[in-house]
């Protein structure tokens, strides 16, 4: 029976990019996924690596680790990263003080825009709103996920793909490691619950008192073959199937605000991606949300020594999280960055393909 240090269930970015950390420190790790890499919302994701612009009025607290993630991802994947403009952030003119006094005090560079200048917006748009330029990354997350493969399998990360995991097992207060298939045991001094959508129902299963700090979510995207990709958001639904009716908003939407033909906006496809976020008391029960990460220690209230989960709220906080769960595993500081040279090859078959790329 193979034993590992840490068993890592999920193979999205904040799966790979701890079993990255914990091999480059000598652990043996083993990263368990029900199917295969990137499945989850790490490759349905648009991909953007964000400046923090967009949260430095509600959530100023991850503003800085999104500054600091622009070039860490640039320094380890130079290749995943695509071709792209600056963003144009719309600000209504009475909020635009505030929004300037921000980006000056976290030292943003940034270009104001003429509205003659933005030709894509309807004139209602242009009314009484500042355009502001900002620098925001757009990279291949599947380009991303095939750099991470090649360096964990590099480092001796081991992965079992197209296995659901059945139960965690613990002994007197400690992990002992997971059940798969036909209730087989695979050792482990240190499990981490890193699936994303799958979480809520992983910590429901040991009842855990963290599931209800747990808020899941669906973005759904709008495929134009003609056009760009577009976001909309849908909330509090029970699954991943498309609601029509969302996905004709979503087209009236850009209709009503982009200066788009019909062509443009003909042949739409829609898919749906899902994110899990971990609140406080206090938003249970309303509509917010937190972009931040968190790492769950269940030794604490679950009473489950060497179990943890990691939310890690936007991928442009992945090494930051990763940074975070791997020292609490290790017990010793980490650099931020990660330092790698050495590449696996390896069957890219275990690779998911992004969902615009599976359409018909």
């Amino acid at each position: 029976m193979n034993r590992y240090d840490t068993i890592i269930i999920g193979a999205g970015i904040a799966g790979l990019f701890t079993a990255l950390r914990l091999s480059k420190n000598g652990q043996k790790v083993l990263v368990v996924e029900k199917d295969k890499v990137g499945s989850g919302a790490t490759i349905a994701n648009h991909g953007t690596i964000h400046s923090g612009a967009h949260y430095m009025v509600h959530y100023p607290e991850i503003v800085k680790s999104c500054i600091e993630a622009q070039d860490l991802f640039l320094n380890l994947f130079p290749t995943a990263k695509l071709l792209s403009k600056n963003s144009i952030h719309i600000v209504k003119g009475k909020n635009y003080p505030d929004f300037e006094r921000l980006l000056k005090h976290n030292q943003f560079e940034y270009k104001i825009i003429k509205p003659d200048h933005i030709s894509e917006l309807k004139p209602n748009i242009l009314k009484n709103s500042k355009f502001v330029s900002l620098r925001e990354e757009v990279y291949s997350s599947r380009e991303i996920l095939d750099i991470l493969i090649s360096y964990c399998l590099a480092n001796g990360v081991k992965f079992l793909l197209g296995n659901k995991i059945q139960k965690i097992k613990s002994e007197s207060g400690c992990v002992v490691g997971i059940c798969i298939g036909s209730n087989e045991l695979i050792k482990a001094k240190n499990v981490i619950v890193a699936t994303g959508m799958g979480t809520e129902g992983i910590l429901n299963s040991i009842n855990s008192y963290y599931s209800k700090y747990l808020k899941s979510r669906v973005g759904m995207m709008a495929y134009l073959p003609n056009m760009h990709t577009i976001r909309g958001f849908v909330t509090k639904v029970e699954n991943f199937s498309v609601d029509y009716e969302k996905a004709r908003l979503i087209i009236k939407g850009i209709k009503q605000n982009f200066n788009v033909s019909e062509k443009q906006t003909s042949g739409a496809t829609f898919y749906v991606s899902g994110k899990t976020d971990y609140v406080n008391e206090d938003n249970i029960n309303s509509n917010s949300v937190n972009p931040g990460y968190n790492i769950i220690d269940h030794s604490e209230f679950d009473r489950i020594s060497g179990l943890y989960t990691i939310i890690t709220g936007k991928m442009t906080l992945a090494f930051h999280s990763s940074k975070n769960i791997s020292e609490r595993i290790l017990k010793k500081n980490l650099s931020l960055d990660i330092s790698q040279k050495v590449k696996s090859k390896y069957d890219r078959n275990m690779l998911a393909v992004e969902p615009w790329n599976n359409l018909n």
